[in-house]
């Protein structure tokens, strides 16, 4: 079914129902004037019908190709002068030939003109449909941006999580150490042993553990609007 559309369009262009009803009524009024036309007059007016015919095969051809060129040849040429064909078949009226010779030229241009106006659509396809895809490819680059952009945010927040975890777990190793040394010194004061040696090293720990806090507080503190970088390592 493609490749038949794809045949279709190579000999035709789709042109519009607007174009397709000035086509028929030029033809229309050209083809009454030509067949009501007083005899008398008809070698005056004869002129002015034979370009029009041409006008209308020229518009045809622009409008609908090739097959469009073809068709008003046709219909132009058995409105303008039917007779003419009766050569074809072996009839050699003189009055004939000159009709005839005409007629072939309306072939000649409607053809000519099909496949010109249909190479000039084809070409205008071709670019359309490289617009297309050009429009697809920018499409799925500003996606796929995005999706980078989306995925180094996650990265980055999830270093950060990284970070803040391996923070949080040295400074519960700095804070627990001295506890528990307070508190085990705590438990035997309670329990009557109480020495100079358990006193000094609950304070040594208190110290330790005030002193941690003192440098945590220097790493954290910003100053001027500018942020200051926390090693885990240092804890």
């Amino acid at each position: 079914m493609k490749l038949h559309r794809e045949k279709i369009h190579r000999y035709y262009i789709p042109g519009k129902r607007r174009d397709l009803f000035v086509l028929l009524s030029s033809t229309i009024v050209v083809a009454y004037f030509h067949l009501s036309s007083n005899i008398s007059f008809h070698n005056v007016i004869h002129f002015f019908h034979y370009y029009f015919f041409y006008l209308i095969i020229i518009y045809s051809a622009h409008k609908f190709g090739l097959v469009g060129g073809l068709i008003s040849s046709i219909i132009l040429s058995l409105i303008y002068n039917p007779k003419s064909y009766l050569i074809i078949f072996g009839n050699r009226d003189i009055e004939l030939v000159r009709p005839f010779l005409e007629i072939i030229m309306m072939y000649t241009l409607g053809i000519f003109s099909g496949l010109f106006s249909q190479k000039l659509y084809l070409e205008k396809e071709k670019l359309r449909l490289v617009s297309e895809e050009l429009k697809k490819s920018l499409t799925l680059l500003e996606e796929s941006i995005e999706e980078k952009i989306k995925m180094e945010k996650e990265i980055a927040k999830s270093d950060r999580l990284r970070i803040l975890g391996q923070l949080t777990t040295g400074i519960a190793h700095e804070i627990r150490n001295p506890l528990a040394t307070i508190r085990s010194g705590i438990n035997l004061i309670k329990s009557g042993k109480v020495d100079d040696r358990i006193i000094d090293l609950v304070t040594s720990e208190i110290d330790r553990l005030n002193n941690f806090v003192d440098r945590f507080l220097q790493y954290v503190r910003v100053g001027k609007g500018d942020e200051i970088d926390i090693p885990a390592g240092e804890f």
